[in-house]
Formats: structure tokens, sequence, C-alpha cells
């Protein structure tokens, strides 16, 4: 499976940043931010005709970006700020995750995970162009998907004794949580992802003990860039 169809999976949670545009619009005018607006997606690397879908929607990945109609912000004002709700960059961003499927089997590690999707993209901003979006996009999906499953696998089996079944469970349970109705594709291009983070990971969680919190949360995040080909801030 190429690195591009990865890429296409990895950029699908374009959507979830989409009311951050307004956000920063919002940041320069004071004015209320609205909701998720509708997004429609091209045509999926499998050929299929393309299809109106609502930003909720958690189906087979698009290989490009949502549009949406949201023009971009020029604002220069750190997204991080407030806005006249009060309503910080983080909860936008969150909010919006939340509302991609409002019927998750686990809303609880779907949000642990959104929180922690939204936490990277507080660090990849302006987000002031679908351009830049897409860019934190991938760069932070393929980044929770690692931190949360070396999270996991920390806390329920210990890094001293992951094995090879144990890191592929482990992956493709992130993969699964975030993209529930993936096609055989799909799948194919996750398992591809995970065998490409697997042996990296490994190696890593066996120094880990000797590392910082930050040089190990560093190096997943550099493995994350190479199985994913996009490398953020």
């Amino acid at each position: 499976m190429s690195l591009g169809y990865i890429k296409s999976m990895l950029s699908v949670v374009v959507v979830s940043f989409l009311p951050l545009m307004s956000y920063a619009d919002d940041m320069q005018t004071g004015t209320q931010p609205t909701g998720t607006p509708p997004a429609s997606t091209a045509a999926p690397a499998t050929g299929t005709p393309p299809a109106s879908a609502p930003a909720s929607d958690t189906s087979a990945p698009a290989s490009q970006p949502a549009s949406t109609t949201t023009q971009p912000a020029t604002s220069t004002q750190p997204a991080t700020g407030g806005n006249a709700t009060g309503d910080s960059f983080h909860q936008v961003c969150v909010k919006s995750w939340m509302g991609r499927n409002a019927d998750v089997k686990n809303k609880v590690d779907f949000q642990n995970f959104g929180e922690k999707y939204c936490t990277c993209a507080e660090t990849q901003t302006p987000l002031d162009s679908n351009e830049a979006i897409n860019m934190a996009a991938q760069v932070c999906m393929s980044r929770t998907l690692l931190q949360d499953a070396a999270d996991n696998l920390s806390d329920e089996i210990g890094l001293n004794e992951v094995k090879d079944t144990d890191f592929n469970e482990y992956c493709m349970d992130r993969w699964e949580l975030v993209y529930p109705n993936m096609d055989d594709n799909d799948k194919k291009a996750a398992v591809g992802y995970c065998d490409c983070a697997k042996p990296k990971l490994l190696e890593l969680f066996k120094k880990s003990s000797d590392m910082t919190d930050q040089a190990y949360s560093k190096a997943i995040d550099d493995v994350a860039a190479t199985c994913s080909g996009k490398v953020g801030k």
C-alpha cells in the first residue's frame, strides 16, 4: 500500500479542524464561532464517485481534504487564545472532534484520543489555510496514533514486555477507534503503517527506561513522521 494512500487516510480528520479557521476569524472580529460546517469529500482512493457527507462522517477516508466555504483566517494572533465566548482553541477542537461520531462505542477512549490530537494541533498553528490544516491533520493524526498506542501498551502490558503481536493489536485498535468503517484497502494501509512503525517502536521501548519523557515522546514523533511522510513542528 502506497505512502500516498496512508497520507489520504491521515488527512480525512481534517474535518475536525474546520471550525478552527472560523475560530481564528472570531479572534479578529470578536464574533461567536459557528458550529461544524458540512464538508464534502472527494472521490476516495478506491475510485468510487464523490459523495456529500457531514463532518460527523467516519466512513472510509477520502484522498483529498474536505472542502469548506469558510474563508481562510488572516489573523496573526495565536489560536490558543480566547474568543468572544471564552472557548479556547483546545476546547473548540475537542468539541469538533467529538462531533465526528455521535455513536462511537468507547466515548472515553475516543475523547482521550481527541484531546491528544488537539494538543498536538495547538503546536501546528497558525491554521490559516486549507493547506496548513491538512498538514496539521496528517502530522497530528500520525503522532496521536502512535502516542496513544504506546501509552496503552505501557499501561496494560509494560513497554519491556511488548511483543510483535501486542503492537499489531494495539496499533490497529487505534486505527479502528478513529475509522470504524474501514474497507479492505483502508485496512491494508493501516496495517502497512503499523508494520512501518513496529520495529522502530519495539526498539525504542527497550531503551525507554533510560530516556527522558521529552526524548521518548520526540522519538515517537520521529517514527510517526517517517511512516507518514509528514514532519510537523
